[in-house]
């Protein structure tokens, strides 16, 4: 039979051995840590490349006031109406192409007008044009 002289022995020294195992078994120090493999990483940023990342990066590149390149725009809140010019030529590899729209449906019908430039051109955006859509090489720029 257990005497509770016996229990109470028991429940006195599992503070002190489970702190024991705790200290020992688990707890090691760095001396005996096991070494791992050393990794290093350097990063070098030269002006050079920061400016060659901005350069392939559209969305890091400033862009040119009242100046437009390819996408589609709202008109009246992307781009305001008016005389549009082309700054750079159009080649025949990559001729500037627009295209005024009703909506963005897709379809011909949503065309008003379009054209391929493959030299200096203008584009007159109506007030009554919802969207107009560029693409190709060329930049234009509000003219007035």
């Amino acid at each position: 039979m257990i005497e509770y002289s016996d229990i109470r022995r028991v429940i006195m020294s599992a503070p002190l051995l489970f702190c024991a195992v705790l200290a020992v078994g688990c707890g090691q120090s760095p001396e005996k840590a096991i070494p791992g493999p050393a990794i290093t990483v350097t990063v070098t940023e030269t002006p050079e490349a920061i400016a060659q990342a901005g350069e392939d990066n559209p969305e890091t590149t400033e862009k040119k006031p009242n100046t437009w390149s390819s996408g589609t725009y709202e008109v009246g809140k992307d781009i305001p109406p008016g005389k549009y010019r082309t700054k750079i030529d159009g080649s025949d590899d990559s001729p500037c192409y627009y295209a005024r729209l009703r909506d963005l449906d897709g379809g011909t019908n949503s065309i008003i007008k379009n054209d391929n430039i493959s030299g200096p051109g203008i584009l007159v955006i109506s007030k009554t044009d919802a969207y107009i859509e560029l693409s190709g090489a060329c930049e234009w720029e509000k003219a007035g």
